[in-house]
């Protein structure tokens, strides 16, 4: 759980953007390693499992997100919006412990998915939106898993 935290991180802050298959085989592997050690816990593994499914759905969004970065219908300062919010994803997954409070990522990431969406209509923008709302309910979702030092 720890190494697919930091392989989201890395998403978020990384100079270059793996491609979306490539994520998605390495978050699979690590899924796999994890089952053995969910099966022997029985359901007090199901929120494990449900975390690091959540956490394919997060690091597709911030791909998302990355790639958005890039595009030049994007306006600067919506690309800027999102590096921020990116480094402070990955503050959050890098050093915030179980049972700590969550950080304001959350809040930022519902606040500038709001402000994006009441600007434009144009499909860019509203997707955006959609994976700043989509990342910060999966993170509500699965707290613990998103915090440092579980797993």
């Amino acid at each position: 759980a720890q190494a697919m935290r930091e392989d989201l991180a890395r998403l978020c802050l990384h100079e270059r953007i793996p491609r979306r298959l490539a994520f998605e085989s390495l978050a699979y592997d690590r899924i796999n390693q994890l089952m053995p050690q969910v099966q022997q816990t029985g359901r007090k593994g199901d929120p494990m499992l449900a975390g690091s499914i959540a956490a394919v759905t997060v690091g597709l969004e911030v791909l998302r997100l990355r790639n958005a970065q890039l595009n030049s219908i994007v306006p600067r300062e919506t690309a800027e919006s999102i590096a921020n919010f990116l480094r402070g994803l990955a503050r959050e997954l890098l050093f915030r412990r179980p049972g700590e409070p969550q950080t304001a990522t959350i809040a930022v990431a519902r606040q500038y998915a709001a402000t994006i969406a009441e600007r434009s209509d144009r499909f860019e923008m509203l997707q955006i939106a959609a994976s700043l709302r989509i990342i910060a309910a999966a993170m509500e979702d699965h707290p613990d898993f998103f915090a440092k030092g579980r797993g």
